[in-house]
């Protein structure tokens, strides 16, 4: 990060916190969840600031989940449709 600034603004700068964890979304693949879904732990149901998806154990792509009111497949679809309305360097891509 402290090289990214410095190529951008000239100056030297430290960049100190902690990398926040993030999860996978089952839906984009992007790690945008600051939780997984756990049923047991009661964890999960992040939306995914991508893709809009609510992480909610969905594993099978084409079922209908009445929450997110569509599939995976369908959220896929539409990502493809409007790729260039969404933001993909800001997060690491894991390969499904």
């Amino acid at each position: 990060m402290s090289e990214i600034i410095q190529s951008i603004t000239g100056y030297k700068v430290e960049v100190c916190g902690d990398v926040e964890v993030l999860f996978p979304c089952p839906c984009c693949g992007f790690r945008t969840l600051t939780e997984s879904y756990n049923p047991i732990e009661g964890t999960g149901y992040d939306i995914c600031p991508y893709c809009n998806w609510e992480d909610d154990g969905t594993i099978d792509a084409n079922t209908y989940r009445s929450i997110n009111r569509g599939s995976i497949a369908d959220y896929r679809q539409k990502i493809q449709e409007n790729f260039n309305q969404y933001y993909i360097n800001k997060w690491i891509k894991d390969s499904f």
